[in-house]
C-alpha cells in the first residue's frame, strides 16, 4: 500500500471585499490569462517527482453589473499565458433584471481542486485569476457588507500542498 507524507503547505488568503474586473472568456480560443488577479503562492517542490494539491475556496456575492453566464477561475505558473487547470461554474441569474444577484444573502461557494506534478524543484509561483464573463464579480461580501461565519468575517483561500507518494 502506498502511503503519502506532506513535504510543505503554502497558502494565501485573500480577505475584505474584492472585485474582479477583468473578464473570463473561458474559450479554447482564449489568449492570454483571463480574469483578475486574486492571490499568487511561491513554492520549491523539495523533490522533483511530487505532486502539488491546489485548493480554492472562494464565496462569490454576484456581479456589479450586466448579466453572467459563469465564473472563471484558473491557475497560471510562473509567467506562463496557458492555464494549468481552469474552473467554469454557470450560475443562476434573476430572470427579472437579467442580471446575476447582488447580495451577500446569495453568495456563491466556489471550491476546487488541482493536482500538478512538481517537475523540478525550482522556485515557482502560481496566481490565482478569477472573473465573470460579462460584469465584475465580487468575493468576500458585497458593497459595504462581509458576512461573518461566526468566527470572523467570510474570506477566500488558495492553498499549495506538496506531497510525496511511496
Amino acid at each position: 500500500m502506498a502511503t503519502s507524507q506532506v513535504l510543505q503547505f503554502q497558502y494565501a488568503i485573500i480577505s475584505g471585499i474584492q472585485t474582479a474586473n477583468t473578464a473570463f472568456n473561458g474559450t479554447s480560443t482564449s489568449q492570454g490569462r483571463q480574469g483578475s488577479q486574486l492571490a499568487s503562492i511561491t513554492i520549491t517542490p523539495k523533490s522533483d517527482t511530487s505532486t502539488l494539491l491546489f485548493d480554492v475556496s472562494i464565496p462569490v456575492s454576484g456581479e456589479t453589473s450586466n448579466h453572467s453566464n459563469f465564473y472563471g477561475f484558473a491557475i497560471y505558473r510562473d509567467s506562463s499565458v496557458i492555464a494549468e487547470q481552469i474552473y467554469l461554474r454557470m450560475v443562476p441569474y434573476n430572470p427579472y433584471t437579467s442580471q446575476l444577484n447582488s447580495s451577500v444573502n446569495t453568495a456563491m461557494p466556489i471550491q476546487f481542486a488541482a493536482s500538478l506534478p512538481a517537475n523540478d524543484t525550482n522556485s515557482h509561483t502560481f496566481y490565482l485569476y478569477g472573473g465573470m464573463d460579462a460584469g465584475a464579480m465580487n468575493i468576500n461580501g458585497n458593497g459595504n457588507v462581509q458576512p461573518s461565519t461566526g468566527l470572523g468575517a467570510s474570506v477566500s483561500t488558495f492553498t499549495c500542498m506538496e506531497i510525496k507518494t511511496t
